[in-house]
């Protein structure tokens, strides 16, 4: 598979730098741009006795929550838009446990979650698949 997935951390915005939305919506606009498949958002929240805290104005919570709800709403898009990219293609699946009766969980080589149906023990092996389509956290395929 040609796709890997792309994980970064982002710690951009500085709570006592108010432009409101340029840096934010710069940082939106970049991790659009690289095409992240997940992004994991934290907003600041200050420490008593740390330098950040006892800097001037902070971001208000509202701010901090429509910032957090827009990028986990971006990383939310970017990781379906991943994984739809992947539909129909082949991989080879190392598969993990059968997280219910006859429904294998795995990770493909680039670390994509792949799940198929087998009666088989399929628990430490390696199988070639092929995707059908989008499942859960990740992909539904079929062995071949």
């Amino acid at each position: 598979m040609d796709l890997v997935p792309r994980r970064r951390f982002i710690h951009r915005t500085i709570p006592w730098r108010l432009r409101e939305f340029s840096e934010f919506d710069e940082s939106l606009a970049l991790c659009r741009e690289i095409g992240f498949t997940k992004i994991h958002v934290f907003p600041f929240s200050p420490r008593v006795g740390t330098p950040a805290a006892s800097r001037g104005k902070q971001v208000d919570i509202k701010v901090k929550k429509d910032r957090s709800g827009r990028m986990l709403g971006l990383s939310t898009f970017l990781g379906k838009s991943n994984l739809e990219n992947h539909a129909y293609r082949t991989c080879s699946v190392l598969w993990e446990k059968e997280v219910n009766k006859g429904f294998w969980m795995g990770l493909a080589e680039n670390y994509i979650r792949i799940y198929c149906y087998s009666n088989a023990n399929l628990r430490n092996s390696i199988s070639p698949v092929k995707i059908k389509g989008l499942c859960r956290d990740g992909l539904i395929s079929e062995i071949i």
